[in-house]
């Protein structure tokens, strides 16, 4: 393991990092989100196994951060000042760690009864309560229109609270085709039906 204590903005580091915290873009191409909070990371390891990186502010962890850190000797670490820390998190109180993993790709099963499509969610924390109730309703996989935020930012990460490690999710999907083309029986929900 190593363990880097960064104090400037220029670090190539913390700029690979405050982009894949903010844009969409930066983690599909490089393929990896960030994830803040004990319990996230630690539903990750044990579906996934260790992070990429673990990243944690200087002096203001909690009990249960450094407990993690330690139990992870092995993978590296960076250390931010606190304010440069709270640039990448996704919450104005974090637990004090944040860990960069790989986005991981999850297979669909080959029937599929229960489907929940997703039209044009654009609040990330509403989005991870969206696939969080599904989990745990049993949904196979979610659909995202093309309108959808994305299911793997930090903040719908937060919101899912380890959903998006059990429920495969397809974004960018024309929801009409795939209605289209679903066996099953189809239920519509609209804000201002009748």
């Amino acid at each position: 393991m190593s363990f880097k204590h960064i104090i400037s903005r220029d670090n190539p580091v913390f700029k690979q990092l405050k982009r894949i915290a903010e844009n969409t873009r930066d983690r599909k191409r490089e393929g990896v989100t960030l994830l803040d909070g004990v319990h996230l990371i630690e539903a990750y390891i044990q579906i996934f196994g260790e992070p990429e990186l673990l990243i944690i502010p200087e002096g203001k962890s909690t009990h249960e951060a450094i407990a993690l850190v330690q139990q992870l000797q092995e993978v590296n670490t960076v250390m931010f000042p606190t304010l440069m820390f709270s640039e990448l998190t996704p919450v104005a109180t974090s637990t004090g760690i944040l860990a960069l993993v790989k986005v991981p790709a999850l297979q669909l099963q080959e029937q599929i009864s229960f489907a929940l499509m997703v039209e044009d969610i654009q609040d990330p924390g509403n989005l991870g309560s969206i696939l969080r109730t599904a989990a745990a309703a049993g949904v196979q996989v979610v659909y995202l229109s093309k309108g959808c935020t994305d299911a793997w930012s930090p903040k719908a990460l937060r919101g899912g609270q380890g959903a998006q490690f059990v429920l495969p999710i397809v974004s960018d999907v024309d929801l009409a085709q795939v209605v289209l083309t679903f066996d099953g029986l189809s239920y519509a929900l609209a804000m201002h039906g009748e």
